[in-house]
C-alpha cells in the first residue's frame, strides 16, 4: 500500500465485525416520548442491542413521534472511515469497537 496517496499499510487494515470493510453509513434514530427515559452511550454492538430494546419498550401509548435519518442518503453511497471521523467526531472512539484486524 502507499502511503503517500493516503492509503493505509496493511498493518493497520481493520475489518467491520460483520466482515465487511471500512465503508460507513450514519444512522440517527429520534423518538419524541412521554416520560424520562435513561439510555446508556453506545460503545459496542451489545450497548446498541440495549438501547435499541430499551427504545422497543417504550408503550406506543408514550410515544409522540419517531424518525430514521441516514447519511448519506443515496443508496448506492456510503463515508469513508476518515470522511466518518471528519463528520461525526463522537462517533471516533466507537468505531474501533465495531472492527477486527484483518
Amino acid at each position: 500500500m502507499d502511503e503517500k496517496r493516503g492509503e493505509k499499510p496493511e498493518e493497520e487494515k481493520f475489518l467491520l465485525i460483520n466482515g465487511f470493510g471500512n465503508e460507513y453509513i450514519v444512522i440517527t434514530i429520534l423518538v419524541a416520548a412521554r416520560g424520562i427515559h435513561k439510555l446508556p452511550s453506545i460503545n459496542g454492538a451489545e450497548d446498541l442491542k440495549t438501547t435499541l430494546g430499551k427504545l422497543r419498550s417504550i408503550p406506543s401509548s408514550n410515544l409522540f413521534a419517531g424518525e430514521v435519518l441516514w447519511t448519506p442518503q443515496k443508496d448506492d453511497e456510503t463515508l469513508s472511515e476518515d470522511e466518518l471521523i471528519e463528520d461525526y467526531p463522537q462517533l471516533a472512539k466507537a468505531i474501533g469497537n465495531f472492527k477486527k484486524k484483518e
